[in-house]
């Protein structure tokens, strides 16, 4: 027999985030815990049907889903996981991008003035 699953309720700022646990509401804000904004996902608990989490797949088997950067869920709990980065540029880069952002590294233009 074929169970009809609901979506998650929408919860968070601007109603962006899901539920994903009894007073759990993540999203692209991050996961807030025992908020007035997460309050909302007790009403999950009043039905008889687990609802689906959106998200790519991540966790042991792909059995949880990317709920916010960097945090996987399945039916149990919610963990860090790096499949569910949003952000995918290389680390090296971030590092770098700092050290010159933070005048640690200096970086010269050159320009072809004075030059035959």
């Amino acid at each position: 027999m074929l169970q009809i699953v609901d979506t998650c309720m929408s919860c968070g700022p601007g109603l962006l985030g899901q539920c994903v646990g009894p007073d759990i509401c993540c999203g692209p804000f991050g996961c807030q815990m025992g908020t007035s904004e997460s309050n909302i996902c007790g009403k999950e608990n009043e039905s008889t049907t687990a609802c689906a989490i959106s998200g790519p797949p991540c966790g042991s088997r792909n059995q949880g889903n990317c709920v916010a950067d960097g945090i996987c869920c399945d039916t149990g709990a919610c963990s860090f996981n790096t499949k569910c980065k949003l952000n995918s540029e290389p680390r090296d880069v971030q590092i770098l991008s700092l050290l010159k952002t933070l005048g640690l590294i200096e970086t010269k233009a050159y320009n072809n003035a004075g030059m035959s």
